[in-house]
């Protein structure tokens, strides 16, 4: 199958997979995959999944990829956090929850990170657009903390909050006290307690 024949098939602005393929071309010789990874022109992700390259730096591109790449999942944690513009680090790692087990992905371009969250927890994320993409799984800002906190347990008190660097006044115009006090009660007792330490924070901190 000639390339352009091939990019024409398989839409420039989604990954694709060796079953699409197969499904197209049943006598499609994956070695012609390999031969244009090599050359630069597509991106390995994963054993299933491969990406054009040129369209890599596309506005949300890397939003669709972490959903698609490991399903069930949501961007949540450092990514979703600095997304918000609650933390002032850049995030390199695109960091997701999945109902799956953990997992991580790397290529030349990107890491894709999913921690194994438990499937009553897996609720709460927002569909949001990026770009040309719409429907893209991000945790909301509470569910985003939540998360965090979860996987971050050494994270419980105002100490930890002021190292942390979270922008309270972001918070106070995003973020919902009682729908994080909600979502904190299907956490450990632990998340409630530093859920409760973070709000005495952040309501200490816009009062000054």
């Amino acid at each position: 199958m000639q390339f352009r024949i091939f990019e024409k098939t398989f839409s420039k602005h989604l990954p694709f997979s060796t079953d699409q393929i197969r499904l197209f071309d049943q006598n499609f010789a994956l070695q012609q995959l390999y031969m244009r990874e090599k050359k630069g022109r597509i991106i390995h992700l994963s054993r299933k999944w491969r990406a054009f390259k040129d369209i890599s730096k596309v506005d949300g591109y890397q939003m669709v990829v972490s959903n698609m790449l490991y399903e069930p999942s949501y961007l949540s944690l450092e990514w979703a956090l600095r997304f918000y513009n609650l933390i002032p680090e850049w995030v390199f790692t695109l960091t997701a929850c999945s109902s799956k087990k953990t997992q991580t992905f790397t290529n030349e371009l990107w890491t894709f990170t999913y921690n194994s969250l438990s499937p009553r927890l897996f609720f709460w994320y927002n569909l949001v657009s990026r770009g040309k993409y719409k429907s893209l799984r991000v945790a909301s800002p509470e569910k985003t903390l939540c998360d965090y906190l979860y996987f971050h347990p050494e994270i419980t008190d105002e100490i930890d909050f002021e190292e942390m660097r979270l922008n309270v006044l972001i918070w106070s115009e995003i973020g919902n006290k009682e729908i994080l006090t909600k979502y904190a009660q299907h956490y450990p007792q632990r998340v409630q307690k530093s859920v409760s330490n973070f709000l005495s924070f952040t309501a200490t901190s816009c009062s000054i």
